[in-house]
């Protein structure tokens, strides 16, 4: 027994760091299946790094990683070149094979060690031996924790980052058709929250850090439509330019690696507590992949700055062309974006409204948990917020709403 040679896939061992330098779809895969200790020698102390830069929302390239594990750079470069990864899924399955088989025969060994001891009992030796063999393969057993003590351990206290209307790291996804001012809606509720002021009541609430990732409007435009907002932040809010930001990107698929790595280095400079991005349809270029597996990689990603930086999402999206002039206003594309997020809001015109300037603020999807959001929302004069919002009453009872309010 002591003569058998432990089973290393050092290739394989490679071919797992060279994804995770390279790539984030990968890399979220790869630190979800594999442990420090399914890793021999001195790579073991590589992922433990990949997986410290990884969950501290730091980029992981075979520089940073070189650092964080005192290598020179271009060891660490020469590492990644020589690897040839095939893909996450084959690489998991070579290391965790692996990393299985010598587990199991440390098991075997121990079990042969503690047989031979006639001063150890035959049910401790054959109980240690269980152990450690669950150890290697964990679905040989996998026990339910006490329900009672879990709960106990579960926090119910709201990670609001809007008061009532969206917690840490949840996604909301706002769809409507052209035109209907989703982009407005979008900046305003951000701007707003970062003046410390509540979208559906206006009260002051605690300051946020807001960032807006704008891929279809140019600069001018985004300035030009923020002024009135920004205004209305300095006169009833508490404005502070400084948790506000901006970022029009006129050209960008987060498919991508560059671009993707662009936007994560402003993630990781401003650690917004709210990310504001879209539309979709730009920030994700579909290409040749079917709706459900482009959608599916794009929630990947998403979930993955979710998880890393701690941010909540919202997220513009365009409903898909009617028949008849009438629009559906179920998110475009795949159905994926019907089940992923938290809250979807739609907006559409309300058709019973004479002067064109109210709108229904519905759901296509139901809340998870149930959220504030008015009812009804009408665009505002040229003074005044470009949306607000109707006290409560008049939300349930529109004809107390006042249709004199010019635009």
């Amino acid at each position: 027994m002591h003569n058998l040679q432990l089973p290393v896939d050092k290739a394989a061992e490679d071919d797992a760091i060279a994804i995770a330098c390279t790539s984030t779809p990968g890399r979220i895969d790869l630190l979800a299946e594999l442990l420090p200790a399914d890793f021999t020698g001195e790579r073991q102390k590589i992922w433990e790094a990949v997986a410290v830069l990884h969950d501290g929302g730091d980029a992981v390239t075979t520089d940073t990683v070189a650092h964080e594990v005192g290598w020179e750079r271009r060891k660490m470069r020469q590492l990644v070149l020589d690897a040839s990864p095939l893909s996450a899924p084959n690489t998991i399955k070579r290391i965790t094979d692996a990393s299985g088989r010598r587990s199991a025969m440390f098991a075997a060994e121990t079990l042969l060690t503690n047989a031979a001891d006639r001063e150890l009992s035959l049910a401790d030796s054959l109980d240690l031996a269980q152990s450690l063999l669950a150890e290697a393969v964990p679905s040989l057993t996998k026990p339910v924790p006490d329900y009672d003590e879990w709960a106990a351990n579960v926090s119910m206290e709201y990670d609001w980052v809007i008061p009532s209307l969206i917690e840490r790291k949840e996604r909301v996804i706002v769809v409507a058709s052209e035109g209907i001012g989703k982009s407005f809606f979008l900046r305003q509720v951000a701007m707003m929250a970062s003046a410390g002021i509540q979208f559906r009541t206006e009260r002051r609430i605690e300051p946020i850090r807001s960032l807006v990732v704008d891929a279809e409007n140019s600069d001018r435009q985004i300035v030009r439509n923020a002024e009135q907002m920004r205004s209305m932040c300095v006169k009833h809010g508490s404005w502070n330019s400084s948790l506000f930001g901006v970022v029009p990107t006129s050209h960008i698929d987060l498919h991508k690696r560059k671009d993707r790595s662009e936007i994560e280095g402003y993630l990781r400079s401003f650690r917004p507590d709210l990310l504001v991005i879209g539309p979709l349809y730009k920030i994700f270029a579909r290409g040749n992949r079917d709706y459900d597996v482009a959608a599916s990689l794009a929630c990947e990603i998403l979930d993955d700055w979710r998880n890393r930086f701690g941010v909540a999402m919202m997220i513009e999206h365009h409903a898909p062309k009617g028949l008849g002039g009438k629009r559906d206003l179920d998110p475009f594309g795949s159905s994926v974006w019907l089940r992923w997020p938290e809250v979807g809001l739609t907006i559409s015109r309300d058709q019973n409204d004479p002067t064109g300037r109210m709108f229904e603020l519905g759901r296509f999807r139901p809340d998870r948990e149930p959220r504030e959001w008015p009812s009804t929302i009408m665009r505002g004069r040229r003074d005044a917020w470009p949306w607000h919002t109707l006290p409560d009453d008049e939300q349930k009872n529109p004809a107390r709403r006042d249709q004199n309010d010019s635009f």
